[in-house]
């Protein structure tokens, strides 16, 4: 079992947004080290209290960069969170088309497969994966 008086090494995907900026600070007040992955255009708008790593998720060579950075930073990590979303245009379902449907699940599930395939290398014994 882990000792709560060790803080744990968290990598957060998606970390630049609302939720992600939250959970950033919940987990730096409770002292424990975070990496924030996130696209660069978010990362640039934000200032986040923690390491952060420009990644593309729908890019493999983005996601495989971006996770060798993160080994390179922590070697191993206790938690990995993706709260990373792909969406190129918002637009109401009845306007949406199918192939624009289509370009959205796909960009979603690459988003959620190539980043946990990168992250599963690094993750400490008993870490944890959350995809959200």
């Amino acid at each position: 079992m882990r000792d709560p008086r060790t803080p744990r090494r968290v990598a957060i995907l998606g970390g630049a947004g609302g939720i992600g900026r939250a959970l950033v600070a919940q987990l730096k007040a409770q002292g424990d080290e975070v990496v924030v992955l996130d696209l660069a255009a978010s990362l640039e708008r934000h200032v986040l209290d923690a390491k952060v790593i420009a990644i593309n998720v729908c890019d493999e060579r983005s996601v495989t960069t971006a996770f060798t950075e993160l080994g390179q930073h922590w070697n191993s990590v206790d938690g990995f969170v993706n709260l990373a979303a792909y969406n190129s245009t918002l637009q109401p379902i009845g306007d949406m088309a199918a192939d624009y449907f289509d370009e959205i699940t796909g960009g979603n599930l690459r988003g959620a497969f190539l980043p946990a395939k990168a992250a599963l290398p690094l993750m400490a014994e008993a870490g944890s994966v959350v995809m959200i």
